[in-house]
């Protein structure tokens, strides 16, 4: 709001309403207010709307068993839902980016820090976090996903939260276009506040509507995809494909490989077998002649493997391996010892007969 003396150069602005046809979230097509950062709030927090955000957050705490757990408020100002949250047997510091709030909230003996969040690297100090609180501070935001990224990256592997936005819902169910506010960049509807947070790493446990005109959301943070398994299995192939060749080398056998296949290939060159193998059969005439990448080795096709006489195949080619059994059963020699590659280990489909 102008003063007298400013008047003179005061004037109102035009900007459009957007839509971005990824995500469906509405935005304003102009750069953000240079405060956009800090949380000002016009009224102290206190009475009904108070006593509705206390009892909000305590559902939130209730539901995720928060007693005795660290959060952060993302965007605080002046600590005051701090102030009104800190009773209810939590440990809650915040956030926020306008020295002198944070000033006035360290004066009131809150534990906050200085700083803002707008990114993955951009990590909360003193992390991780069991949960945080954003309290109508994401639709103020250029890069509401760079803020949530960095939230993500500052809470446990089992870390909540709690964030609530005006809802464009309530603005569309009365063409309120009074609504639009040069501050608010973002307008999320529930659809699109959900996706939001999805695609950002977090799973959505709860989401409604809060004093008719805000969307409140309880969210988990998705765990990352366990990858250890994979590395279980690596040593698991590796140790039995060098047993398994060792073993039929020790009997005198020579050993082929049966599928010029990616699956093929990766194998033989994480298991270190490639001089243990004299050469892979394909049935594709467009990899006859060629050689697996990395490891060398000659490809050759059905026909010519008969003549050069490996008695014992390994089948890398999962898809097919009943239909290449079949075709070794029938051609080869019946002295041929047979397994295939599986998923998680090496079965013998057949052994020859021991004289």
């Amino acid at each position: 709001m102008p003063t007298k003396e400013e008047l003179a150069s005061d004037k109102g602005i035009d900007f459009n309403v957007r839509q971005c046809l990824s995500c469906e979230t509405l935005q304003l097509d102009c750069e953000p207010v240079a405060y956009y950062r800090d949380v000002i709030r016009a009224m102290p927090v206190k009475g009904v709307f108070a006593s509705l955000k206390l009892e909000l957050f305590q559902d939130f705490a209730k539901k995720f068993s928060l007693e005795g757990k660290k959060l952060i408020e993302v965007g605080c100002g002046k600590g005051d839902f701090i102030q009104l949250f800190s009773g209810e047997s939590v440990r809650i510091s915040g956030i926020e980016h306008a020295n002198a709030s944070v000033l006035a909230a360290q004066g009131k003996g809150l534990n906050v820090i200085e700083g803002f969040v707008d990114s993955a690297e951009s990590r909360v100090p003193n992390a991780p976090y069991d949960g945080f609180l954003s309290i109508n501070f994401l639709e103020h935001q250029p890069d509401p996903c760079g803020m949530l990224a960095g939230i993500h990256t500052s809470l446990t592997p089992e870390g909540v939260g709690l964030i609530t936005v005006p809802s464009f819902d309530h603005i569309l169910r009365y063409d309120a276009y009074y609504e639009f506010v040069r501050d608010h960049l973002l307008y999320f509807t529930e659809t699109t506040l959900r996706r939001m947070l999805e695609t950002n790493g977090f799973d959505i446990m709860e989401m409604g509507l809060f004093n008719e005109d805000t969307i409140y959301a309880y969210v988990r943070k998705r765990p990352v995809v366990a990858l250890s398994g994979l590395a279980t299995n690596y040593m698991k192939l590796r140790n039995e494909l060098n047993a398994l060749i060792d073993d039929l080398k020790a009997q005198g056998r020579r050993v082929a490989l049966w599928g010029a296949s990616h699956q093929g290939f990766t194998i033989i060159a994480c298991a270190g077998i490639g001089e243990k193998i004299e050469y892979i059969i394909d049935s594709a005439d467009f990899k006859q002649g060629k050689y697996s990448p990395a490891t060398h080795i000659e490809i050759i096709s059905p026909a010519e493997a008969l003549s050069r006489a490996a008695n014992a195949i390994i089948i890398a080619a999962p898809a097919y391996t009943k239909e290449i059994l079949g075709v070794i059963l029938s051609t080869y020699p019946s002295d041929t010892h047979v397994s295939a590659l599986r998923q998680d280990g090496i079965e013998v489909l057949h052994q020859p007969v021991s004289h």
